[in-house]
């Protein structure tokens, strides 16, 4: 087939497709109503959007990163334009563990900042955990001894920077 027959069988179709009745958005314009309803509550135990916020080390194996004080306040301006209704943290409880044991001061520098920040304007925060190595799914087995680890990190950090966590809006994590 040479390009002549192509181009031709192509300019055909498209010919061809231009004819016949097509319909116009001018011939029939669909009635559409919408309603704002402000005066009704479609559920009461929304909370607002919130942000997923991490207390991540800036330790990329090319020696430690610090956030200047700086770079924490656009963040706090940034949190604040947002006004989020909550904060997830997501840690791995497998970055604190060291000879086998739960270190909990371990992210301490980064995490203090977060809930500091959220404890002064009485932000919920959710924790929870990435997981990492507490499922093998080829044994179809849980490391319960790791689980029961998130949890006591949690509660470790929380001790360790004197937190109250009933005034900073955190579940219960006793």
């Amino acid at each position: 087939m040479t390009k002549k027959t192509i181009l031709s069988a192509t300019l055909a179709l498209a010919l061809i497709s231009c004819t016949g009745n097509r319909f116009h958005y001018s011939d029939k314009i669909p009635d559409t109503v919408i309603r704002i309803d402000t005066d009704s509550i479609s559920n009461t135990g929304y909370i607002g959007n919130g942000a997923q916020w991490d207390p991540y080390s800036l330790d990329y194996g090319s020696g430690h990163i610090d956030i200047s004080q700086t770079d924490w306040e656009k963040i706090y301006s940034r949190l604040d334009y947002m006004k989020p209704g909550f904060i997830r943290m997501m840690q791995n409880t497998v970055d604190k563990v060291r000879d086998g044991e739960l270190d909990p001061s371990i992210g301490l520098e980064h995490l203090t900042h977060l809930l500091d920040y959220c404890q002064s304007r009485n932000i919920p925060v959710i924790f929870g955990d990435w997981g990492g190595w507490m499922v093998d799914s080829g044994a179809k087995t849980i490391n319960s001894r790791l689980n029961a680890d998130t949890r006591k990190g949690v509660q470790g950090q929380r001790h360790l920077r004197g937190s109250d966590h009933n005034r900073s809006g955190c579940g219960n994590l006793d």
